[in-house]
């Protein structure tokens, strides 16, 4: 499960400084409870910046005057996260609503958006604020196709009460902590990508990274629902051009890209891999999604222009190391 911190739960509500500090302290508190449990609360870093506890101070301007220890671990938070708008999944042109509030490019917004996609994710509130109720009803209203208009609702958890959090993420089913779990867990979930047996054997020598593992099932969530986005005559639909814009392309943006005509020739032969449906023979794939942390990548194929399966084909180490 993914959990966000609800920024939009800072609106200027508290009288004091003292009082922001009590609220911050049982914040913290949430968050050591998810480390406990090996889950992460991530933070939008833009919008902890720009938030007000008060009318008169800013966070930055707060966390300041507070004292040492909450004030050194908030910071801590503020500047080396985790962040998910650092790797936002839901586009800045959607429209999500929650209480007749427009919440695009929110932690509501990004935890609606990933739940759609097939990825459980909560909220956690700091409190007092105006959103202190368990659940966070969001609409999601897709207005892509001209003159139609579709609406997907989505129920958030919203914690405020450490003691209740902690029940509820001793309860979930543990989190993916090796590389075979990785497999079985991806295998399991993305049934529009077809996997090599072998696919995820490279990852197996190397130290199991949580953070690598989170990324690797973002990356397989996007071309599995891509996958999913292609018709019968093998052309993408509306929401698969939208993917395609967002993921693959951008020089410096794109989470997957084709390797380089200089890559291809040098290490053509490291980018062939088994044929799924015909023994002996192979497939070069030089489309890979990539991870950064231990410098992973994905190297996967579309096999026919008529088949919405994706071939995944390797998951490990990058091979085109210069």
């Amino acid at each position: 499960m993914e959990i966000y911190f609800n920024d939009l739960s800072i609106h200027n509500q508290f009288h004091s400084l003292e009082d922001f500090e009590n609220a911050l302290e049982v914040l913290l508190e949430m968050v050591v409870v998810a480390k406990h449990n090996d889950r992460t609360v991530y933070f939008n870093s833009k919008l902890m910046y720009e938030a007000k506890p008060t009318r008169k101070t800013n966070m930055h301007q707060a966390l300041s005057k507070i004292s040492k220890d909450k004030n050194k671990i908030a910071f801590i938070l503020l500047s080396r996260g985790p962040f998910w708008d650092e790797e936002q999944r839901h586009s800045s042109d959607e429209y999500f609503v929650c209480r007749d509030k427009v919440v695009t490019d929110s932690g509501i917004g990004e935890a609606a958006f990933q739940t759609v996609q097939g990825i459980e994710s909560s909220l956690v509130s700091i409190t007092p604020s105006d959103w202190n109720y368990p659940s966070v009803k969001v609409s999601w209203i897709r207005t892509e196709v001209p003159d139609e208009q579709d609406t997907i609702k989505v129920c958030l958890d919203n914690w405020v009460d450490p003691d209740e959090f902690k029940n509820k993420l001793q309860k979930l089913a543990p989190p993916i902590r090796s590389w075979a779990g990785l497999s079985r867990e991806s295998i399991y979930r993305f049934t529009n990508l077809t996997f090599s047996d072998s696919c995820f054997e490279p990852l197996y020598r190397l130290p199991f990274a949580q953070c690598s593992a989170n990324q690797i099932l973002k990356l397989l969530q996007i071309l599995n629902e891509y996958a999913g986005c292609i018709d019968s005559k093998g052309k993408r639909t509306w929401e698969g051009h939208r993917i395609y814009n967002k993921y693959f392309t951008g020089d410096q943006t794109a989470l997957f890209s084709d390797s380089s005509d200089t890559e291809k020739k040098r290490f053509r032969e490291k980018l062939m891999f088994p044929h799924p449906g015909k023994a002996g023979n192979k497939l070069f794939c030089p489309w890979h999604g990539k991870v950064r942390h231990l410098t992973l990548r994905i190297h996967f194929k579309r096999i026919k222009k008529t088949d919405k399966d994706i071939y995944i084909a390797y998951v490990g180490e990058k091979l085109t190391k210069q």
